[in-house]
């Protein structure tokens, strides 16, 4: 079978792989959350997982300087009102 990678270079990917294993782990779960919600998610998932992530997103605020808090409140906020105005503009 013809490669379009040379035998060096998938040697290399296999010994990063089994090197960072738990990296190589979340990149799949990364991926495999974007397939889903881009793909196969109903609307009541989506709800459920925009819940989930508003949960995850102010847990971590939490662990965060107070300093940095309120810029990331700000970010949040910046981009849930960039969101609904992207949409109102595609049902236009």
């Amino acid at each position: 079978m013809a490669y379009k990678t040379s035998e060096a270079h998938r040697r290399a990917s296999k010994n990063y792989r089994q090197k960072n294993k738990e990296t190589e782990r979340i990149h799949t779960y990364r991926r495999t959350c974007r397939l889903y919600i881009k793909k196969h998610a109903d609307i009541a998932d989506l709800f459920q997982l925009q819940e989930l992530l508003n949960q995850r997103f102010f847990s971590l605020l939490e662990e965060q300087p107070t300093q940095e808090k309120e810029a990331l409140i700000n970010e949040y906020h910046a981009r849930q009102q960039h969101a609904g105005k992207t949409e109102q503009k595609k049902g236009e």
